[in-house]
């Protein structure tokens, strides 16, 4: 079994990552992914956000990555929240999955995070090596894209909230004569 490195992101890897991105997200363009992983790489606090890259020892080229950030839940406590995590299976995903997730749980004790919040979407098949890795299901990740620019709807197609029904209005104009009649 050859060892697998996980390092973060850096100017001179990110044209090697692109194919393993693009086979992830077949859309999305070189410029796209260069506007972003510049902006990664660039970061003035890499601690915050970033992209780890894992790769086989001796191999230039990646076998998996993941978008990390660092935010803070409701109790105001850090936590590292990982998204967009690609391992694909012709590449021994459990191996590659098992190295992404040990760095994220080392990067989360360096940074001073209690948790690491995973966002595994559209892959259920992946859950069981998560829980391998000792992650628990804490939820669900719903997502709707919003109709404009990146959506692909036309705004003038959106649905248009309804007003208020003719009661509520009433209901108001009611409210605003009673109060102007208290008022001394």
């Amino acid at each position: 079994m050859v060892p697998i490195t996980v390092e973060p992101l850096s100017a001179a890897t990110m044209r090697t990552v692109f194919p393993l991105i693009q086979a992830a997200v077949p859309g999305l363009t070189l410029a796209q992914w260069l506007r972003f992983a510049r902006r990664m790489v660039r970061r003035a606090r890499p601690a915050d956000a970033g992209v780890l890259v894992a790769r086989r020892e001796g191999n230039a080229f990646p076998c998996g990555s993941v978008c990390y950030r660092r935010e803070r839940t409701l109790a105001d406590a850090p936590i590292l929240t990982a998204e967009h995590f690609i391992a694909p299976g012709l590449a021994r995903e459990e191996q590659v999955l098992a190295a992404l997730l040990a760095r994220l749980e080392a990067l989360a004790r360096e940074t001073g995070c209690g948790a690491v919040r995973s966002l595994v979407a559209g892959h259920g098949a992946e859950l069981g090596l998560f829980r391998l890795a000792g992650h628990d299901v804490d939820g669900v990740v719903l997502e709707k894209t919003v109709p404009g620019r990146l959506g692909g709807v036309r705004p003038e197609t959106c649905p248009t909230p309804p007003g208020p029904s003719p009661r509520s209005r009433a209901s108001r104009k009611g409210a605003a004569r009673r109060a102007r009649r208290t008022d001394p």
